[in-house]
């Protein structure tokens, strides 16, 4: 094949790619739009313990008296902790797609997923990542008025390389996120009772990555073990960032670790995935 040739014929297969990611993504906005209300219904929910929780801390420091920090959060630090980390919780909730590649691979829906000329996870991908954009615009609102509201205590980021760390470090830990959940989907193809084993996983995923609450008030021995697992970089470090308690080089280091996870457990999905559908096709789907 003449270089010529091969350019096009690459070029013709970028296309078809990039068509095909396009109208997947198309399906994933439309899917959360049918479900808009139930997403709005959602974030009136999260807000109901979020302000339970907002009472409680503020209760514990005033008992404390003035100046008191807890695992060097002030108060003013663990609300803007809180309040963030349940907007950008609800904003991109991607752990859903556990519980549905299970439901496909134990239902045998899988089998119509291998026969479409598209990459499972890659498809599974662009359905999440176009839930996260429609999340975020339908959370844009309520997370004004609630900025609104708390700005007298909401910590913000002091200078403009922190709001653009924060945001590709909340961009990169959606991908740990994903890849996270989507692991745990594809562990269905080994696990016979699945259903219980997510069951169980979940809440710990949810601790793991701070979002129940700043890792910094577990002991510190275990703290430190947990900051070496990739959860810590799906929703930890991006607060970190935000509430400025990371500096300009630390960041960035922090930054390429989300990277390197990133690409680990994008390879370890991708030999989940293989040796998966080996074992789904030798038992007949």
């Amino acid at each position: 094949m003449s270089p010529s040739a091969a350019t096009g014929s690459l070029k013709r297969e970028a296309v078809r790619f990039l068509r095909l990611n396009r109208q997947v993504a198309a399906i994933g906005f439309a899917d959360a739009l049918a479900y808009r209300g139930t997403f709005m219904l959602e974030i009136i929910f999260t807000f109901i313990p979020l302000v339970t929780s907002l009472l409680l801390w503020s209760a514990i420091y005033r008992a404390g008296g003035a100046g008191l920090a807890i695992a060097g959060f002030d108060l003013n630090q663990m609300l803007s902790y809180y309040i963030v980390m349940n907007i950008l919780r609800l904003a991109a909730f991607v752990e859903d797609v556990q519980w549905t590649v299970t439901q496909q691979i134990k239902d045998g829906q899988l089998n119509a997923y291998l026969m479409r000329p598209v990459n499972y996870i890659l498809f599974q991908w662009d359905l999440r990542m176009a839930s996260v954009v429609f999340g975020t615009f339908l959370t844009l609102l309520p997370a004004a008025v609630l900025a609104v509201a708390a700005r007298h205590i909401l910590v913000v980021p002091a200078a403009g390389w922190q709001w653009a760390a924060f945001g590709l470090s909340a961009f990169l830990g959606i991908q740990i996120g994903f890849l996270l959940s989507m692991a745990v989907g594809l562990s269905a193809f080994w696990v016979l009772e699945s259903s219980a084993f997510q069951q169980a996983v979940f809440p710990i995923q949810m601790m793991l990555s701070g979002s129940m609450f700043p890792l910094e008030l577990i002991p510190r021995k275990l703290f430190i073990v947990l900051k070496a697992l990739p959860w810590t970089y799906q929703s930890y470090f991006p607060m970190q960032v935000y509430l400025g308690r990371l500096d300009f080089r630390a960041t960035l280091a922090g930054l390429g670790v989300q990277v390197l996870w990133i690409l680990a457990l994008g390879g370890l999905c991708w030999l989940m995935w293989r040796n998966g559908v080996r074992k789904y096709g030798a038992v007949g789907g």
